[in-house]
């Protein structure tokens, strides 16, 4: 009868190697997965913003040609701030908070007490809920 001491030496290297081999799968698919979100541009999400300003506030084309500016300079102002802020949680903190103000600010010269509120409100209970300035 043949006795069976040792294993292969192949074998003994696979058995090293494949939990190697799987954490290595599993950090690369988590890494890179994570990566391939679709950002927007200013413009892009500018668009969404005054859509669904639209749809909340039932604003007229009138309206829409006079808001679509100021939201894509508070995209624009937000991103530059992003940048400029990017270690200085408070400094990003305050220039968001001026920025949204402004915003506002501008808003409320435009659109009738009604609609005004409506959107201002809406931000609002995102800003509570913890999600971003857009009105979606």
């Amino acid at each position: 009868m043949k006795s069976y001491n040792s294993p292969n030496p192949t074998s003994k290297i696979l058995v090293r190697l494949l939990p190697l081999m799987v954490s290595l799968f599993c950090f690369t698919s988590i890494t890179f997965g994570q990566s391939t979100e679709k950002t927007q541009t200013a413009e892009q999400k500018t668009t969404t913003i005054v859509d669904s300003m639209k749809v909340i506030a039932t604003l007229t084309a009138d309206q829409v040609a006079q808001v679509t500016p100021l939201v894509l300079n508070f995209m624009k102002q937000k991103e530059a701030d992003d940048i400029k802020y990017a270690n200085d949680p408070d400094g990003l903190k305050n220039a968001r908070e001026a920025n949204r103000k402004e915003l506002l600010n501008n808003l409320k010269a435009i659109l009738p007490h009604d609609q005004f509120e409506k959107i201002s409100n809406r931000w609002l209970s995102r800003l509570k809920a913890g999600k971003t300035t857009s009105t979606k």
